[in-house]
């Protein structure tokens, strides 16, 4: 009975597709601040589930995005929402390069402000308007804590 069972179910996780949209996340120490690294790849449709990211507990200063060896589609959108649902880069990490690494602060889009933003716990990530099968990319956040 047990090895049917087995060989039902296996059977079954055969029809069902693997994920393949992943992250890895890396924190480093830079002088008095922490670069939190966060290689990240796409569905195999160029779709991205959310992501977190490791507790943060500490003060964003600036976050990059780099595309990868294989580039998201030009113009690609990216946020970083905390606890309360509020992406902490204000759209600013919207329309990115497929070519060139780009930078920016945390931006308030309340009071149109660029400044550092606090943050307590983990972020969340998405990434839309992507095409491309399987592309990758890295998240660079700069923080203090």
């Amino acid at each position: 009975m047990f090895k049917r069972l087995l060989l039902i179910v296996t059977m079954i996780m055969s029809l069902v597709p693997l994920v393949s949209a992943a992250t890895t996340q890396t924190v480093y120490k830079f002088g008095s601040m922490k670069v939190l690294v966060i290689e990240w790849t796409a569905e195999t449709d160029g779709s991205f589930i959310s992501a977190t990211t490791n507790a943060i507990n500490g003060v964003v200063a600036l976050v990059e995005t780099k595309p990868g060896s294989t580039a998201p589609t030009s113009l690609y959108d990216v946020t970083l929402k905390n606890n309360n649902n509020y992406d902490i880069m204000g759209g600013k990490l919207s329309d990115r390069s497929a070519v060139i690494t780009e930078a920016v602060v945390p931006y308030d889009s309340v009071n149109d402000l660029y400044l550092t933003h606090p943050v307590r716990g983990p972020l969340t990530i998405d990434i839309t308007n992507n095409s491309v099968n399987s592309a990758t990319g890295s998240i660079i956040i700069y923080y203090f804590n």
